[in-house]
């Protein structure tokens, strides 16, 4: 027995232990619904990894939201894929997990959205781009480069944000990294 077999984007996986115990169905489904996305299934649990991070029971349901919204495989440069992406993005950004957020808008393809839209950026600067959430979000979004990783992230702030520096300000509770404590 091969402890593995091909299904249609993906694989079935055998647990070698539930094969010792003689379970049935020791088959899980290992699919790739996304680049850098893993979703497992078995017949009991469930388990989803976006760029290595593993996904919280809280965000699975807008993970799993997100991708089903993004343009599919091959079809990145349909008509409709920019409305696909933003919606994916949107339903990305109600994900608590800020790492897990800012990968699954890289796997999405959501950034381009959300923050490419000279409409929706209320101020660029070098620490970083305000902008106007999607419709329907009460909150502005607070686009930032890690200076140690360069990873950026998608932070959440309070609508009344105009200026990238009081929203950074209020990110870090008034507190410059600069300043020792």
């Amino acid at each position: 027995m091969t402890n593995y077999r091909k299904i249609e984007n993906g694989y079935e996986i055998a647990d070698l232990m539930r094969v010792m115990r003689g379970d049935p169905d020791p088959w899980h489904s290992v699919t790739f619904p996304v680049k850098g996305m893993v979703y497992l299934r078995s017949v009991s649990d469930c388990g989803i990894y976006v760029g290595g991070l593993s996904v919280g029971a809280d965000d699975m349901a807008a993970v799993l939201g997100a991708v089903q919204l993004a343009p599919q495989l091959g079809h990145e440069h349909d008509p409709e894929a920019n409305g696909r992406r933003e919606a994916a993005g949107k339903e990305a950004l109600t994900v608590t997990d800020s790492m897990v957020r800012a990968r699954l808008l890289d796997a999405v393809d959501g950034w381009s959205a959300l923050i490419a839209d000279p409409k929706r950026v209320i101020e660029r600067t070098e620490e970083g781009t305000l902008c106007i959430a999607p419709d329907g979000m009460t909150c502005r979004l607070l686009v930032v480069r890690c200076p140690s990783t360069a990873r950026i992230y998608a932070l959440r702030v309070p609508a009344h944000f105009t200026r990238v520096a009081d929203a950074r300000r209020w990110v870090m509770q008034n507190q410059s990294p600069e300043v020792e404590t």
